[in-house]
């Protein structure tokens, strides 16, 4: 009767947290991408992408 695996809880609080990090990230990419576009993607720009994406990470918070 055991031979099931159980199911996960996960309340609504956590649902949400997670729901709103995806959010977050996607603006954190967004950002960091318009910023770059600024910029005229000149030189380095992907280590540019990866300094804003640095600079700005304190948009996600940490729980």
């Amino acid at each position: 009767m055991n031979a099931s695996s159980p199911r996960s809880k996960i309340g609504l609080f956590d649902l949400e947290v997670n729901c709103l990090t995806k959010i977050l990230f996607g603006a954190l990419v967004v950002v960091s991408l318009v910023m770059v576009a600024l910029q005229h993607f000149a030189g380095r720009w992907y280590l540019q992408i990866i300094r804003f994406l640095l600079l700005f990470s304190n948009i996600i918070p940490i729980r």
